[in-house]
């Protein structure tokens, strides 16, 4: 199984030109099931962000359940959004 089959991955092209992100997504890999944009920088103005890359794990009704501020990769993904991921569809 794939990391987009383990755990879906939203993805916003923060600030950028959809060219430009394409274009660094197709040379490192593209882990989102769904990519949006926000070229203006509205949606991290709301979420608070503070700088790139920051990851959110959203639950149900729209809730923060997890945010970091550093680059996300395959073991924070296993060992920390999985379980938490797990635990939130028990609940």
């Amino acid at each position: 199984m794939g990391l987009k089959d383990d755990l879906p991955m939203w993805g916003i092209a923060y600030k950028d030109r959809p060219e430009n992100a394409a274009g660094f997504l197709k040379h490192s890999g593209n882990p989102f099931t769904r990519l949006g944009s926000d070229r203006d920088g509205r949606v991290g103005i709301d979420w608070g962000i503070s700088g790139v890359p920051e990851t959110f794990l959203i639950g149900p009704g729209g809730i923060i359940r997890w945010h970091s501020a550093a680059p996300l990769d395959v073991d924070t993904i296993r060992g920390t959004l999985a379980p938490l991921l797990e635990s939130l569809k028990k609940s």
